[in-house]
C-alpha cells in the first residue's frame, strides 16, 4: 500500500500495472535524463527492489483494437 500511495504522488508517474511474472508493478515514467530515473531509484528503494528497462522506440499496430471487435 505504501509503494502504491509512493507511485500515485509521484510526479513523473504516468502509469503503473500490477502484473504477473517476474515483478509485480509496471510503472511508466516521463523523464528528460537517467538522473530523473536514478532519482527515482532512490526515492522507492524503501517500498520497492527495482529492475529497470528503457524503452527506445514504440511499435504502431494499426486499428489493434479493431482486431477484437469483429
Amino acid at each position: 500500500e505504501r509503494f502504491k500511495n509512493f507511485i500515485k504522488n509521484y510526479n513523473h508517474s504516468e502509469w503503473c500495472y500490477r502484473i504477473a511474472g517476474d515483478g509485480c508493478f509496471l510503472v511508466k515514467l516521463s523523464v528528460k535524463d537517467l538522473s530523473d530515473i536514478e532519482e527515482f531509484i532512490n526515492e522507492v528503494s524503501p517500498y520497492a527492489t527495482t529492475s529497470t528497462n528503457i524503452a527506445f522506440s514504440e511499435v504502431v499496430i494499426e486499428n489493434s483494437i479493431n482486431k477484437f471487435l469483429i
